[in-house]
C-alpha cells in the first residue's frame, strides 16, 4: 500500500463508529505529523476541518504543538478558524464543552477576540449544564476579560 493510500485509509478511520479504531488512527496520524512524514498543508487543513467533529476536536488540540514544532503558523490558524468556531457552536454539548474548556484557552492569542465574544452565548449555555457548569465558567470569564483588555 502506498503512503498516500495508507494516509487516506487512516483519515477515513477518523470517522469510524469504532472509537478504538478512531483513536488509533489519530495517534498514528499525529505521530506521522510529528515525524515529518506528513508535510502537506492541504492534509493538515483537511484534518482541521474534518467532518467528524470528535476527531476534528483532537486535531485542534494538537495545534499548539504543531505551532511549536513549526508545522503550522499563526496564519494557518487564522485561515482555518471557521472550522474551529464550528466546534465552539456545536449542538453536541460534549464537543462544545471540550472545545471551550480545553481547546480554546491555548488558542485565544491567535484568534479574534471579538469573533469569540460574538459566540459567548454558546459558552454561557454550558453554565446550566450539570456536566460543564463548574468547569466552563472560568473560560467564559477569561474570554470576556480578554475582550475588555483589547
Amino acid at each position: 500500500m502506498s503512503f498516500k493510500n495508507e494516509l487516506e485509509s487512516l483519515i477515513e478511520l477518523l470517522s469510524s463508529q469504532n472509537k478504538d479504531e478512531k483513536h488509533k488512527a489519530w495517534d498514528t496520524i499525529q505521530n506521522m505529523i510529528k515525524e515529518g512524514k506528513i508535510k502537506d498543508k492541504g492534509v493538515i487543513y483537511e484534518l482541521l476541518c474534518y467532518k467528524d467533529k470528535g476527531s476534528r476536536y483532537r486535531v485542534w488540540n494538537f495545534v499548539p504543538e504543531m505551532l511549536s514544532l513549526g508545522i503550522i503558523q499563526e496564519e494557518d490558524i487564522i485561515k482555518m478558524r471557521d472550522c474551529f468556531y464550528d466546534l465552539l457552536k456545536d449542538k453536541d454539548e460534549t464537543i462544545r464543552g471540550l472545545s471551550w474548556y480545553s481547546t480554546l484557552p491555548p488558542l485565544l492569542n491567535y484568534l479574534d477576540i471579538k469573533e469569540i465574544v460574538s459566540m459567548i452565548a454558546y459558552c454561557q449555555s454550558l453554565l446550566t449544564s450539570s456536566n460543564w457548569k463548574e468547569l466552563i465558567k472560568e473560560t467564559c470569564d477569561e474570554v470576556l476579560s480578554k475582550s475588555e483588555e483589547r
